[in-house]
């Protein structure tokens, strides 16, 4: 296995099988060496056993165990690709952004995975094997104060469901946020509140009490009842 290319996938492609019962044997399961995780065992051959492994990156292949001896191999080849990168490229504020969007959605061992590659989000084969995929597609950052988006916040990180965005432009798109359509039209409370010119408050209160998209959107305000200012000091 060793000595022929291996096979890489998106998905595992073989199945668990008994492992030796050979005190000689060694478990591998679960041990780290540089990128690939072994996750299970499923066989051997004359030159020793063989494992089944998970790159940081998502992608999957069957390793035998000469494999992982002094560092022979690290990555499915996703390492090698990074590597490749200029210098200058990965200086890049933009390269940090990839590296960390593939680690939240890959590497299970990131404080970040359960929120993303947890829920299943994933990116995608394009992006996630080359830098330059991923810059030639998103652009450089318009500023400092902006980041990677997913437009669909349970879609996967591709060409057509990211943008760079700001941190105020994100939080209007949190998942946890109120939404509300009229006209067609679907926006969180805080971008209808702009949009109409009354306080977000304001709009919580009447969705609350029952009123209709439009009741709560069109009905002006009443300033009698409006909630008092703070009095400066």
């Amino acid at each position: 296995m060793s000595g022929r290319k291996q096979k890489w996938s998106e998905h595992p492609s073989a199945t668990p099988q008994p492992m030796p019962t050979d005190k000689r044997f060694i478990d591998l399961t679960g041990r780290v060496f540089g990128r690939l995780c072994a996750m299970f065992y499923v066989g051997r051959t004359a030159s020793g056993g063989l494992w089944h492994c998970q790159c940081t990156c998502g992608r999957w292949a069957t390793l035998a165990t000469s494999n992982f001896k002094y560092d022979r191999q690290i990555s499915c080849g996703c390492y090698r690709r990074e590597v490749e990168c200029s210098h200058e490229e990965t200086r890049m504020a933009e390269y940090t952004v990839w590296k960390m969007m593939k680690d939240r959605c890959s590497n299970k061992r990131s404080r970040l995975y359960v929120n993303y590659g947890g829920r299943g989000i994933a990116v995608c084969e394009q992006w996630r094997g080359s830098f330059r995929s991923f810059l030639n597609d998103m652009g450089h950052r318009p500023s400092s104060k902006h980041s990677i988006e997913r437009v669909d916040n349970n879609g996967h990180y591709e060409p057509r469901n990211c943008r760079w965005a700001t941190m105020r432009e994100q939080l209007r798109n949190k998942r946890n946020n109120r939404r509300l359509t009229y006209d067609g039209k679907t926006m969180c409370l805080s971008a209808w509140a702009e949009h109409v010119g009354l306080p977000r408050y304001l709009l919580s209160g009447r969705l609350n009490r029952g009123w209709t998209p439009e009741a709560v959107l069109t009905t002006p305000i009443n300033l009698r009842f409006s909630r008092p200012s703070k009095p400066r000091c």
